[in-house]
């Protein structure tokens, strides 16, 4: 093929640009109207690009859907349930989002009454940080409403490009909570909260201060404001808060099946989870913090790679301290943000007004009423982690150890007491070990298949315990006698380890069981005579202690 000059060609891509133009603003441009200025020698190639964008966007058009009183001009997106679409609106002359149930006339009872309450809970709302609602109605069976068109991207495409300055972050955030605050106000939970639910603006007021600014030779271009406010002129963007999909009224029972997880798993509230029914004006300001979170360190609050791993750590797991992630963070609005996070409802700023005002002293460079968590604290947080995701399975196999290592260390110290067989005693050793390995194989082969992060690192962490069991009675000279009895100590020591590792991963109580452990192995060190005794009896206060907290976990989940 003959290149062309790239004068030509830059001329090409500029009629092109002006087609395609055309057909996004309504019109419906002729081929012809566009080849003035092109030499004839160098129109083919031009032909043939009209031509296809001109079948493209027929195909488009032939596509939309007819409203009376709309021109539908293109599909902007669409999600699990609705499908948006550009239009001007005949009437007011002005371009709207029009916004349709996906599924159409074979949608269900469910996603017409959750289409309509979209529709509902938006239309009550009037804030400059929510988009607003024109017109609710139907056609041809088909639920839409029509909203202002939003020309900016989301907040989610913001994320991508990665971690935001953190006045810039809380400056869109601040607005952002004021909005939530006033939904509330209207009895209105909006329970999806993410960087793909808010929309941003170009705030003309800014740019308008700005060619003033300009006129008059300003030195600077930011308004004043006062201690606990912010001018809203020096925000060069909107947040406009959209997808009211899950929103639920406060005062309306019986919307959402206690079961249904509804929300986006890395930035839901863990009340969220299996609990939608009992949702309060609290999984929103986690949701805040959620959005605060993401445009700080560029992800979500909590990641896995799969849906259940990612409900776990929004359950169990501490989010990582945003500092960690970025550095450049402020301290103050980390506490914010991890304010906000907290598991318990309880914890978090109470209203999503709290929220705004701690965040209106963070940017006036005030004391924030947020304070990072004592030492005190962290630990009973500790102690509180359970990220157990199969506490049924792993309790069978905590009472199947227990049948198995507690007789066998009794037998163990009659056998080495008694001065019988240490060929036996040595077997059993073996046999422990092997035992608890045998175990391992057998729920492996049962629930392996669906075994989650959590699962494979405790496996993990107890391949390791054996292992070391082994090894460290070996490193001993693999005794069977009375000389066996100071390797108990050891082992001890290597229970508290593990326990410890426990602790900090899964369990919060495993680090209690972990002093146990370690407590355990002074007093064998200086009761050697007792041992295996003084093994088994804290074994089987171990399990015992799991069983409870592993009970706990099985009925928080049923």
């Amino acid at each position: 093929m003959e290149t062309l000059p790239l004068a030509i060609e830059r001329q090409i891509d500029d009629v092109c640009l002006r087609f395609e133009a055309a057909w996004q603003t309504g019109q419906e441009p002729r081929i012809d109207d566009f080849l003035d200025g092109i030499p004839e020698v160098h129109r083919p190639p031009l032909l043939q690009e009209l031509h296809r964008l001109d079948a493209e966007y027929r195909q488009r058009q032939a596509s939309l859907p007819c409203f009376p009183g709309y021109e539908m001009l293109e599909e902007l997106g669409r999600g699990a349930m609705g499908v948006v679409f550009k239009a001007r609106q005949l009437k007011a002359n002005r371009p709207v989002a029009v916004k349709m149930i996906l599924a159409g006339a074979l949608a269900s009872a469910e996603e017409v009454a959750r289409f309509q309450r979209e529709a509902r809970a938006a239309a009550a709302l009037d804030h400059p940080n929510i988009v607003p609602i024109y017109e609710v109605g139907e056609h041809e069976g088909r639920p839409f409403f029509t909203m202002k068109l939003i020309a900016g991207e989301s907040l989610e495409a913001q994320v991508k490009r990665g971690p935001m300055a953190s006045r810039a972050a809380a400056e869109i955030l601040v607005q952002m909570a004021r909005a939530i605050q006033h939904a509330h106000n209207a009895n209105v939970i909006h329970r999806d909260l993410k960087p793909a639910n808010v929309l941003l603006q170009e705030n003309v007021a800014r740019k308008d201060a700005i060619e003033d600014a300009k006129e008059d030779n300003k030195e600077s271009l930011r308004p004043s404001f006062g201690p606990l406010r912010l001018g809203a002129q020096g925000l060069s963007l909107l947040p406009q808060i959209t997808d009211f999909g899950l929103a639920k009224k406060l005062d309306e029972v019986g919307q959402t099946r206690t079961e249904a997880v509804m929300g986006t798993p890395g930035y839901m509230a863990p009340e969220q989870i299996g609990q939608a029914k009992e949702a309060t004006p609290a999984v929103d300001v986690y949701g805040l913090g959620a959005v605060l979170y993401a445009l700080l360190t560029g992800r979500p609050p909590h990641q896995a790679e799969t849906l259940w791993d990612t409900l776990n750590q929004a359950l169990n797991e501490r989010p990582a301290p945003p500092r960690l992630l970025n550095p450049k963070i402020d301290r103050d609005l980390e506490t914010i943000c991890l304010k906000c996070l907290e598991k318990d409802p309880a914890s978090r700023y109470q209203t999503a007004a709290a929220l705004a005002h701690d965040l209106d002293y963070y940017l006036a460079g005030q004391p924030i009423a947020a304070r990072p968590p004592s030492w005190v604290e962290h630990v009973m947080l500790q102690l509180k982690r359970d990220a157990f995701d199969d506490p049924a399975g792993y309790r069978a196999f905590a009472l199947t150890c227990l049948f198995i290592l507690v007789p066998m260390h009794t037998l163990i110290f009659i056998l080495v007491s008694w001065h019988l067989w240490p060929n036996l005693v040595r077997a059993l050793v073996v046999l422990n070990s092997l035992g608890i390995w045998a175990v391992y194989i057998g729920f492996y082969k049962r629930y392996g298949h669906s075994w989650s992060a959590v699962s494979r690192r405790q496996t993990l962490i107890w391949i390791g315990l054996t292992l070391g069991y082994l090894v460290t009675w070996i490193a001993a000279g693999s005794p069977g006698d009375a000389s066996l009895f100071p390797v108990y100590s050891a082992w001890a020591t290597l229970y508290g380890l593990t326990y410890f590792f426990m602790g900090t991963t899964t369990l919060g109580l495993a680090l209690v069981i972990g002093m146990l452990w370690f407590l355990l192995a002074l007093v064998i060190a200086w009761t050697p005579a007792w041992a295996p005794l003084e093994y088994a009896a804290l074994y089987a206060i171990n399990i015992g202690l799991l069983i409870v907290a592993l009970r706990r976990r099985i009925q928080s989940l049923s």
